[in-house]
């Protein structure tokens, strides 16, 4: 076995000093391993600084002071093993749980919400954060601390605003704003100005921020312009002008059938569907609105234009969930026995993709609380229709 003499020793400690490493202790274990290795390996007759040279860079990766930067890490920050591992498994099963929620969504099978809502939790909620928790302590420069804090905010935010979308919660748009503005007003500068000065990573930066704008532009372009102009004029005219419709042809059937002692009841029912629709219309309305006079409304009213969720007035309100049921139960009857009597021109009330159908299906989807009233407003006109067609019989 080789052995060193006092002069080698102090050759491979200098050495270890000049290459970053400063802790006394980790100098002499380092010094020891090196040591005991050049003695084993190295043959009587060989070139010790040679050997030296090609058994030093085992040790790193990138330099040996990578070495000393690990050890402080393990010894301030304990738990650093157990984060990477959660990180790289929530970062894998949220992958997984994506994919498959996708695959699952284009072949219209079930567990493809479950899979998508996971996948983004964990994405958002657990691997960012420890994604940034870890990149954070590696380190030094304040400035590279908190470029990646703010990436990490807009990147959680972007995710939980999808994730709001895709189970039709309300706040989704403002997620999405927050997230772009992270983005672009705050990250976006701090990083192209902190890496554009640096030779070695300006090509990567530029790239990496044209790639940030294109996606923040793609992303913005799945999202509708008018919601964030408030420009929904269109949908409020148009349910205003189909509530005027209704109301004056019902009073023009009434004004008629008083005047010729006629009567168009040709079902039961009828009045109980309008009474339900209308006590439904004013009662999605307040709760949306705080008020049950339709002229408070206002075209840039953001509570009528924004998704509508109706688990957040029909599953917490057991009075407006009987209600909706007992308006459900009434037009079943109500079409069965107009099926029944063969009522000529009789028009069946349809539930699909309607908020009739929603005490069946909770996964039917609403792009707005105008389109629920309006598929209220629907039902009555379908019921006036049928009145009609029956007194054009007689």
């Amino acid at each position: 076995m080789y052995c060193l003499s006092e002069k080698q020793i102090d050759f491979i400690l200098n050495d270890i000093r000049a290459r970053g490493v400063e802790m006394e202790d980790l100098q002499s274990n380092l010094l020891d391993h090196i040591c005991c290795i050049v003695e084993e390996n190295l043959k009587e007759g060989e070139d010790f600084e040679n050997f030296y040279r090609l058994t030093i860079p085992r040790f790193y990766q990138r330099g040996l002071w990578e070495i000393e930067e690990e050890t402080i890490t393990l010894l301030t920050f304990k738990n650093y093993y157990a984060m990477k591992k959660s990180m790289i498994v929530s970062g894998i099963a949220s992958a997984f749980l994506l994919m498959s929620g996708i695959v699952l969504k284009f072949l219209q099978a079930p567990g493809a919400s479950p899979c998508l809502v996971l996948g983004i939790v964990l994405l958002s909620l657990v691997f960012l954060p420890l994604v940034f928790t870890l990149k954070a302590r590696e380190k030094k420069n304040v400035k590279e601390k908190v470029i990646i804090g703010l990436g990490t905010a807009s990147a959680s935010l972007m995710s939980l605003s999808i994730l709001f979308k895709v189970m039709h919660w309300p706040y989704s748009l403002p997620l999405g704003l927050a997230s772009a503005f992270i983005l672009l007003i705050l990250f976006l500068p701090i990083y192209y100005v902190n890496g554009i000065r640096n030779p070695d990573t300006k090509v990567n930066v530029i790239v990496s921020s044209i790639l940030l704008i294109g996606g923040c532009g793609l992303f913005f372009s799945l999202v509708s312009m008018k919601r964030i102009q408030g420009t929904f004029n269109s949908d409020l005219q148009l349910f205003v002008a189909s509530e005027q419709i209704l109301k004056t042809e019902q009073r023009n059937l009434s004004l008629l059938l008083k005047k010729e002692g006629k009567s168009s009841a040709q079902l039961q029912t009828e009045e109980q569907i309008k009474t339900l629709c209308e006590e439904l219309k004013g009662d999605v309305w307040e709760d949306e609105t705080h008020s049950r006079k339709w002229s408070d409304a206002t075209p840039d009213n953001p509570t009528l234009h924004r998704d509508y969720n109706p688990a957040l007035y029909f599953g917490t309100d057991p009075k407006a969930m009987a209600k909706l049921n007992e308006l459900v139960q009434i037009l079943q009857a109500y079409n069965k026995e107009g099926l029944e009597k063969a009522i000529p021109e009789f028009t069946p009330v349809k539930f699909e993709s309607t908020i009739l159908e929603y005490p069946r299906d909770r996964k039917v989807f609403f792009p707005s609380t105008l389109s629920v009233l309006g598929n209220l407003t629907q039902v009555e006109m379908v019921v006036l229709q049928n009145e009609e067609g029956v007194l054009a019989q007689k």
